[in-house]
């Protein structure tokens, strides 16, 4: 191939005889890499070499490969594929500049230490625990970890390590610090363990309020419909529950001291605690992202205003102070703004302000009623119940454009929208088959579920975290 560039050369110098121009013929040349690996513990799999952005090309440890006719010009070449305690000295990738019909060479020189190792540990306790975790080690990729064992990362070059566990629920605190950073020094095994708790929560199930046994009270099952547990068991009715953001907890309002306050209670039941105490109605509660925090309705002021307090009922705030009725307040994903419902206009519509009560914008602006507002997990959307058509049906509005998409669409009354987790389903309240059920709505695909089937009222559903 060469040869037959020098022909077309030579014969372009022929034609031009001794005349002022000259024509110049691109050539090309071959480079050689070369790799030399000194030290101990040194890769045997060999390397990877790339010019340019082209495909690996395999090579030894010590030795020689060639790229023959690469066109004249600069190129890049890369060595990689390197054990994680060997490196290359010097620049890596190397610039090589092409001459017609010339060998370039280019060396990479590859020392190797002592390698060592790191043992991550996992220790689980408590209940409702993770069945496994993520270990992560910047550079050297994730390994999967039971709830209680040990993951080795093998061949590490000497240094200190970042190294973090990943896939915690949100019912679990990790001890100590996460990430940590950790020496491996060569020869040695380096271990660290991440020690893990977990509290009884609620994971992957759906909590509502039934009259099932002849009052309100607060109820959990599986997103099927299964494995019915009964939370509360009060001659009061307890109801709008609203679980944690890590599933140990319920909020809900109950009118067992003779009017509707706010109440708290674990998972199963006990622990009830109440954080509120007024002579007024105060309810629909809903809790902050992190959980330290939780608003409310009360009409202590004459008329239904949404409050702010921390979790144990102290620095009660009003958030609203507006004459007219502000109720279901929904705290937004990323803790910064509160959706609610008002009728400040001529009937009553989704706002959203900021946590302190400042910057009220109106999202919704109709005739009709819009109530009921429920965040999407990532939030960007709200879903919410109106009767702008005859009827209830729940509705979502993007909260950036406003752009308003229609959820269900029924004769009957679908109320109280639950996004799940994972933000593909709504779950409602509906009459659709002659008394108020649990459903859900895919927001993806075209799919109603039944979940609740009895003569009661089944109301108020709320999705647990996922694992």
């Amino acid at each position: 191939m060469r040869y037959a560039r020098l022909v077309l050369a030579a014969s372009a110098i022929v034609a031009l005889g001794c005349g002022d121009d000259e024509i110049v013929i691109p050539g090309d040349g071959d480079i050689f890499v070369t790799t030399a690996t000194t030290g101990v513990d040194v890769d045997t799999d060999g390397y990877w070499v790339r010019l340019n952005g082209g495909a690996d090309l395999g090579m030894g440890v010590n030795d020689t490969l060639i790229f023959p006719d690469v066109e004249e010009g600069t190129h890049s070449v890369t060595l990689s594929g390197m054990a994680p305690n060997c490196a290359a000295v010097g620049s890596n990738p190397q610039q090589v500049t092409v001459t017609s019909g010339a060998v370039e060479r280019v060396s990479f020189d590859v020392n190797c230490v002592q390698a060592g190792q790191l043992a991550v540990t996992t220790s689980t306790s408590g209940d409702s625990i993770d069945f496994e975790y993520t270990v992560t080690l910047p550079g050297s990729g994730s390994r999967l970890a039971a709830a209680n064992g040990t993951v080795s990362f093998e061949t590490l070059m000497p240094g200190d390590y970042t190294v973090r566990l990943e896939g915690v629920s949100v019912n679990c605190t990790v001890g100590g610090e996460n990430p940590r950073t950790v020496n491996v020094t060569g020869g040695a095994v380096a271990e660290t363990t991440f020690s893990v708790v977990c509290t009884p929560a609620l994971l992957d199930r759906i909590i509502f309020a039934s009259e099932r046994d002849g009052n309100s009270e607060i109820y959990s099952m599986t997103d099927r419909g299964t494995d019915l547990f009964r939370i509360t068991n009060d001659p009061a009715n307890d109801q709008a529950p609203i679980i944690s953001p890590d599933g140990t907890r319920i909020a809900f309002e109950s009118d067992r001291d003779g009017d509707f306050e706010v109440y708290v209670v674990n998972i199963d039941g006990s622990g009830i605690v109440q954080v509120t105490d007024n002579v007024v109605y105060d309810g629909e509660p809903t809790w902050s992202p992190d959980g330290q925090q939780i608003a409310y309705v009360s009409e202590r002021d004459g008329n239904a205003e949404i409050y702010i307090m921390n979790d144990d009922g102290t620095g009660d705030a009003n958030l609203t102070n507006h004459a007219s009725e502000d109720l279901s307040p929904a705290w937004s994903p990323d803790g910064e703004m509160i959706a609610f419902s008002s009728d400040r206009l001529t009937s009553a519509e989704i706002y959203v302000m900021e946590t302190d009560g400042s910057g009220t914008r109106v999202l919704t602006a109709n005739l009709a009623a819009d109530v009921s507002p429920a965040w999407s997990p990532d939030g960007a959307t709200i879903a919410f119940a109106t009767d702008r058509d005859g009827n209830w049906d729940v509705y979502t509005i993007d909260v950036a454009t406003e752009n308003e998409v229609r959820v269900t669409s029924d004769p009957g009354t679908d109320i109280a929208p639950a996004w799940s987790p994972d933000g593909t389903r709504v779950a409602i309240a509906t009459d659709r088959d002659g008394d108020l059920e649990i459903y859900y709505h895919s927001v993806v695909i075209p799919l109603i579920v039944k979940l609740t089937d009895d003569g009661a009222v089944d109301t108020a559903p709320c999705w647990s975290p996922e694992r």
